[in-house]
C-alpha cells in the first residue's frame, strides 16, 4: 500500500516501511491529532475520519501528534535532521532513519537511505506511529485544477508537490485523485498560521521585492532578441500581489544607466510603460546597473533580490567591477540572480556574478519558452525563499534551524530570531579574511590573500584598514570586500602623492583619526599621513638616525606603533632606536618622551621604570593610548612586557609575556597580542586572562579549540565588540566573538 508522506513542501509516495514503535491506536474523535510518519493526521468534525492536517519540518519529528526536535546524534533510533547526516543509514534503514519511516530527505540529498524499505511480518499498509488505521488519505479533487493556486501558478500538478490555496489560510497538495493527479481540497492552517511557500507556518511569510535589470544595448536589437525579451517579462510579470517590483534599464545613452525607485506592488503598468525601444549605444554598464540598488529595498522582512538579463558583456567597466558590485548586494542580504540571453553573453561572467550573489550559476535562455521558465524558476524561489520557510540562505543553499553556516563556524541559524536570521556563537574565532598561505589578491572577501599583515584600525564608520607588510600597501575592507587603499601591493618604494601612485617599504601599523590615517613606514624609517586621496610625509626621509627636529630633521630607526593623543599629537615607538617620540600636532616637532634622549643609533636599550628620561625598553613596538587617562600603553616586546606612560613616569603593568607585539585600549580592558605565545590576553583589574589561542595553528570554532599563528595585534570592532586579530603567522585577519 501506498502513503503519502511530507518532508518540507515536497511529499512523495513510499511503499513498505522500517520497523514500527509499539504504541496505543489513537481514537478518531473531532480535531485528534495523531502521526503518520512526518506527517500529522486530524480528525475530522464528525469524528469518522483521519484528514492529512501538516507536514513536520525536516528538522524534526513527529511524536503523538507533535512535531517535536530530534535529538542529536545518531544510533539512537532517530537521526539529527539539522545536521542531516547519519552514518548507519546504509546499513540500518530502521535504526538510522528513525520512526517506522525511511525518511526521503536523506535518500534525496545523501543517497544512503533506500527508497523502499522492507515490509514487516504480515505486511499491510504503511506504517503509523500511533497504531490507528491509515484510513485518512487526502480528499483528492477528481480532476486536476490549479484555478486556486498562488504558488506556482503551473497548470497542472505534479506529484508531491505542495501549494497555498487562495486566501493563503490553507494548503493543497498534488496526490493521486481518481482520475490521475489532481490537487487536494484545501486543508486549513490552524487559525493563528498562514500559508506559506506550501507550508503552514505560524510566521507568515512577506511577499518578495525584486529589481529586475534589464540589457536595451544595441546588441538586443541586432541580434532580434529584443521583442521576445521585453514581451516574455511583460507576460511573466502581469498583476500579481505577491511580488513588489522595479526595473532599471541600461544602458542609457552611453555607459550610464536608468535610475530605479522602490520596488511596489501591481508594477506591471509602470514596465509596459517603461520598456520601449533598445538604446542605440552598444555599451552594456553590468557594473554600473547593479551598483546604488541597496537603498531601493524598502522592506528588510521581504526576500529581497535583483534579476540581471543581458546578451553581453561589461564594457565600460571591469568584470571585476561588476562581480564586486553583486558581492556587495549579496552582503546586504540581497541575492543576485542572473539569465544569459544566447550564447553572445558573457556567461562566465554572468556566473562569477550569480556565485557571489549567492545564487550559485547564471540561467541560459535561447527562445521566450526557455526566459519564461527561468523567470518563473527565480519568481518561485525567492518566494519559496528560505525566509519564507524558516530557514537560513548562504549561497543558494538553505539550512535549518541551529545549522552551522559552511563558511564561517561561528555564525548559525536562529529562526527564533527572525526567519533567514544568522546569530553568532560567543566564545569562537572564526577567518574573516586570508587562508594561510601569503598572497595578494583583492575582491570578495572570501578570495582576498594577504602577506605578513601587521596591523589594522576601524574608522568611525567601521570601514577597516589593514596594514599589509609583506606587500608593502594598506589595504581596506568594507561590505564584504577587500580592496588596496593606498600604495601598489607588492610593488616596494619611498613616495608620497596620490594613494595609487605612493610607495612604501614593509609598512608597519596605522592609526585613524576622524577621516585621516598615519601610518608608520617601517622599511622608509618615516611616518606618513593618508588624507583626501593623498599620502603626505610628516617625519624622516627614507634613511636610518635618531635625531629630533622639525621638518627635514628627525630621523627614526624602523618606527612601529603610532598613537594619537586627544590633542592630536603622534606618540611613535622608535623600535630599535629603543624610544618612544612624539610628533607635535601644532609644530610637527618631534621630541624623545622617554628613553634615552641624545644617544645614538639603535643604543640605549635595557629594562629600567620610573621617570620617562631614565626609562629603557628593548625593542618597543605597540602604542594605544587611553584618552580618559591620558595614558599611553606600550607593548616592551623583547622585554616581554606592557609598560605605561603617564604623569612622564614609566612603569610595568603586565610581565611574563612572549614577545609581545600589539596592545589595545576598549574601556577599562587593555587587550593584548602574546605574539609568540600564540594567543591574544585581557589585562583587567591587574590580572591577566587568556582570551583565545594557546598553541600554535590555524582553527576556527569553540575557544577550547581555537588556534591563532604569532597575531601581531588585536583591536575591537566600535559596533559589534567583537575581537578583530591580525594573525601575522597566518597571513589572515581572524575575528573573535566574545
Amino acid at each position: 500500500m501506498a502513503r503519502l508522506v511530507s518532508t518540507g513542501v515536497f511529499a512523495v509516495l513510499l511503499w513498505g516501511a522500517c520497523s514500527e514503535e509499539a504504541v496505543a491506536p489513537v481514537r478518531c474523535v473531532a480535531q485528534a491529532k495523531r502521526c503518520s510518519g512526518q506527517a500529522v493526521d486530524r480528525c475530522d468534525a464528525s469524528g469518522t475520519a483521519w484528514l492529512f492536517y501538516r507536514s513536520c519540518p525536516s528538522d524534526t519529528v513527529c511524536r503523538h501528534g507533535n512535531c517535536e526536535r530530534v535529538p542529536s546524534g545518531c544510533g539512537d533510533g532517530s537521526c539529527d535532521r539539522s545536521l542531516e547526516t547519519c552514518s548507519n543509514c546504509e546499513s540500518d534503514c530502521g535504526a538510522c532513519c528513525g520512526d517506522g519511516v525511511c525518511q526521503p530527505l536523506y535518500q534525496e540529498r545523501r543517497d544512503t537511505c533506500p527508497q523502499d524499505c522492507p515490509a514487516p511480518d504480515g505486511g499491510g499498509d504503511a506504517a503509523v506511529e500511533d497504531g490507528a488505521p491509515n484510513d485518512g488519505r487526502l480528499p483528492f479533487d477528481s480532476t486536476p485544477s490549479d484555478s486556486n493556486a498562488i504558488q506556482d501558478g503551473a497548470a497542472g500538478c505534479v506529484l508531491g508537490r505542495a501549494r497555498c490555496s487562495a486566501d493563503s489560510l490553507g494548503m493543497e497538495y498534488c496526490g493521486l485523485g481518481t482520475a490521475g493527479p489532481a490537487w487536494s481540497k484545501r486543508i486549513p492552517c490552524d487559525p493563528n498560521e498562514r500559508c506559506a511557500a506550501g507550508v503552514c507556518t505560524d510566521r507568515q511569510c512577506n511577499a518578495s521585492e525584486i529589481v529586475f535589470l534589464l540589457d536595451r544595448s544595441s546588441s538586443m536589437a541586432k541580434n532580434k532578441l529584443w521583442d521576445w525579451t521585453s514581451k516574455t517579462l511583460l507576460a511573466t510579470l502581469q498583476p500579481r500581489p505577491d511580488l513588489y517590483l522595479a526595473l532599471r534599464q541600461f544602458p542609457q545613452g552611453g555607459c550610464n544607466v536608468a535610475p530605479v525607485t522602490k520596488p511596489k506592488q501591481n508594477a506591471y503598468a509602470d514596465f509596459e510603460q517603461a520598456i520601449g525601444a533598445p538604446d542605440s549605444a552598444s555599451a552594456t554598464p553590468i557594473a554600473a546597473a547593479l551598483t546604488g540598488l541597496a537603498p531601493s529595498f524598502g522592506d528588510p522582512d521581504r526576500s529581497q533580490a535583483v534579476v540581471l538579463i543581458s546578451d553581453g558583456d561589461e564594457t565600460c567597466a571591469t568584470a571585476t567591477d561588476a562581480v564586486n558590485a553583486a558581492a556587495r548586494l549579496y552582503h546586504q542580504g540581497i541575492r543576485v540572480y542572473t539569465i544569459a540571453l544566447t550564447s553572445t553573453a558573457n556567461v562566465a561572467l554572468l556566473d562569477q556574478i550569480a556565485t557571489v550573489g549567492g545564487t550559485n550559476k547564471s540561467r541560459l535562455a535561447t527562445d521566450d519558452t526557455s526566459l519564461r521558465a527561468a523567470l518563473d524558476a527565480i519568481i518561485q524561489a525567492d518566494l519559496n525563499s528560505c525566509l519564507c520557510q524558516k530557514r537560513c540562505l548562504i549561497d543558494g543553499v538553505c539550512y535549518a534551524d541551529q545549522h552551522s553556516d559552511p563558511k564561517n563556524v561561528c555564525r548559525r541559524c536562529d529562526v527564533a530570531q527572525q526567519p533567514g536570521a544568522w546569530t553568532m556563537l560567543s566564545q569562537c574565532l572564526y577567518t574573516l579574511a586570508g587562508n594561510g598561505t601569503p598572497g595578494y589578491q583583492d575582491g570578495p572577501i572570501e578570495q582576498a590573500r594577504f602577506a605578513s599583515p601587521r596591523s589594522l584600525a576601524f574608522d568611525p564608520s567601521g570601514t577597516l584598514y589593514v596594514v599589509d607588510s609583506g606587500n608593502h600597501c594598506v589595504r581596506i575592507i568594507k561590505q564584504g570586500l577587500v580592496g588596496t587603499f593606498a600604495g601598489s601591493c607588492t610593488n616596494e618604494g619611498f613616495a608620497q602623492g596620490k594613494v595609487a601612485n605612493a610607495r612604501f617599504r614593509w609598512p608597519n601599523d596605522i592609526v585613524v583619526e576622524g577621516s585621516v590615517l598615519y601610518l608608520t613606514d617601517g622599511g622608509n624609517h618615516a611616518v606618513v599621513k593618508i588624507g583626501n586621496g593623498v599620502v603626505s610625509l610628516i617625519a624622516g626621509n627614507g634613511g636610518i638616525g635618531s635625531q629630533d627636529g622639525i621638518g627635514q630633521e628627525p630621523r627614526f630607526y624602523a618606527p612601529m606603533g603610532i598613537a594619537v593623543a586627544a590633542n592630536g599629537s603622534l606618540y611613535v615607538a622608535d623600535q630599535l632606536n629603543h624610544r618612544i617620540r612624539q610628533v607635535d600636532a601644532a609644530s610637527g616637532e618631534v621630541t624623545t618622551i622617554a628613553g634615552p634622549s641624545g644617544a645614538g643609533v639603535g643604543v640605549g636599550r635595557g629594562l629600567i621604570d620610573g621617570a620617562a628620561a631614565d626609562a629603557r625598553f628593548h625593542t618597543p613596538v605597540g602604542l594605544a593610548f587611553d584618552r580618559v587617562t591620558s595614558t599611553l600603553y606600550i607593548a616592551d616586546r623583547f622585554n616581554g612586557r606592557i609598560r605605561t606612560l603617564a604623569s612622564n613616569r614609566v612603569r610595568t603593568v603586565a610581565s611574563g609575556l612572549n614577545f609581545p607585539a600589539g596592545v589595545s585600549v576598549a574601556g577599562n580592558d587593555i587587550y593584548v597580542a602574546d605574539t609568540d605565545n600564540d594567543r591574544v590576553v585581557l589585562l583587567t583589574g591587574g590580572q591577566t586572562r587568556n582570551v583565545v589561542g594557546a598553541a600554535r595553528g590555524m582553527v576556527d570554532g569553540a575557544v577550547s579549540k581555537a588556534r591563532l599563528n604569532e597575531p601581531y595585534q588585536a583591536v575591537i570592532h566600535p559596533q559589534t565588540k567583537a575581537i578583530y586579530i591580525v594573525d601575522r603567522g597566518n597571513h589572515a585577519i581572524r575575528v573573535f566573538v566574545p
